[in-house]
């Protein structure tokens, strides 16, 4: 099965208290990109989406666009699974770096994020349109193997 971009959508609106930062517009310019890209969803064996990653390769780095675990299933293990595939993808496509962007009010993510091995390099200001709320940007350095 295929995800669609409703799924996408209503699982934005259950991580996001109601809010959806991205568009039906947005993810169909991500996923019909003609940049590399890998966008993955998890589902259960009852095929609902319970997770998703979206990612896109520039120049030596791949860039995390999007990633959202359902309430119900986080602390599990799955956001973990989901970067490690996009970190996989990158290595195959030879780049040096994971980067993303993250709410600074998102510790959680943050926690997340730093245990994976990812460190903040900048904060963006007002980077949230719907309440300029500043980003922080994290990088992972890829080890070369």
């Amino acid at each position: 099965m295929d995800c669609d971009t409703k799924e996408l959508i209503a699982l934005e609106r259950d991580v996001y208290f109601g809010e959806t930062p991205w568009t039906k517009s947005a993810f169909l310019s991500e996923i019909h990109s003609p940049i590399p890209h890998l966008y993955l969803c998890l589902l259960t064996e009852e095929e609902q989406i319970v997770g998703f990653i979206g990612s896109r390769l520039i120049g030596n780095d791949t860039h995390i666009t999007n990633i959202a675990v359902a309430n119900l299933y986080q602390n599990r293990g799955i956001g973990h699974l989901l970067i490690d595939e996009v970190k996989n993808f990158a290595i195959i496509n030879d780049c040096k770096t994971l980067s993303l962007e993250v709410r600074v009010s998102n510790a959680d993510a943050q926690r997340l994020y730093r245990r994976l091995g990812f460190v903040a390099s900048n904060i963006r200001k007002n980077y949230y349109t719907e309440n300029n709320e500043d980003a922080l940007d994290m990088i992972k350095q890829l080890e070369v193997e």
